[in-house]
């Protein structure tokens, strides 16, 4: 099973940070989960929220978005030239698509890469561009498995019963899981018997 640290270590450090991911390294983590936006300045940057206060990322350049936030924000190409671990890269708007295939490109060989949305068509978008893992997010109840674009899917850690989880792998694909929180919330995510888990405290794991 992967344990994936979600944006990265952040005990000590802030999310998406090369600080954060520095720590989810040394813990020992197998990879990171980290999110993509646009910067005005057509760069895929590490930033879960659409705004900064009342401003869009999408209408602040790579260093507006790193002043507003008070520390470096790393790009998504800083972040995998960096770190040889498996990413799980959230991608979480759909101008970000180009610029986030763009990068992920100049690495399909070198690093081990899972890239999700809750948006299908993004998934499909990169699916068909790459040849990487690629899945949708599903928050609320697992979509039907012929409705899942790519080779994997990343479920809110409760949707995965142990009966979904084997349904998903008969269909060839990986299961993730996000969310949990407590011990009990991990030894559940182990028990279903998912391939993944991407979580706030991958100690726990």
């Amino acid at each position: 099973m992967i344990v994936l640290a979600h944006r990265g270590l952040h005990d000590d450090a802030r999310e998406n940070t090369l600080a954060a991911f520095e720590a989810a390294v040394a813990a020992g983590v197998d990879g990171i989960e980290t999110d993509v936006r646009l910067s005005k300045d057509g760069v895929a940057v590490l930033v879960h929220d659409p705004k900064i206060g009342r401003r869009k990322v999408a209408a602040m350049t790579h260093a507006e978005i790193s002043l507003a936030l008070g520390h470096h924000v790393p790009s998504l190409a800083e972040a995998l030239l960096r770190f040889d671990v498996f990413w799980n890269v959230e991608i979480k708007s759909k101008d970000a698509v180009p610029a986030a295939i763009r990068v992920l490109r100049r690495h399909e060989g070198d690093r081990r890469l899972l890239v999700t949305s809750f948006r299908a068509d993004i998934v499909a978008r990169v699916a068909k561009a790459l040849h990487v893992e690629c899945g949708r997010i599903i928050a609320r109840r697992p979509v039907a498995p012929r409705r899942n674009a790519g080779r994997a899917v990343v479920w809110q850690f409760r949707l995965a019963s142990e009966k979904r989880v084997r349904r998903e792998h008969a269909a060839g694909r990986r299961v993730f899981v996000y969310g949990p929180r407590t011990p009990a919330d991990h030894r559940r995510c182990v028990a279903s018997g998912v391939d993944g888990v991407i979580t706030d405290r991958p100690g726990l794991l």
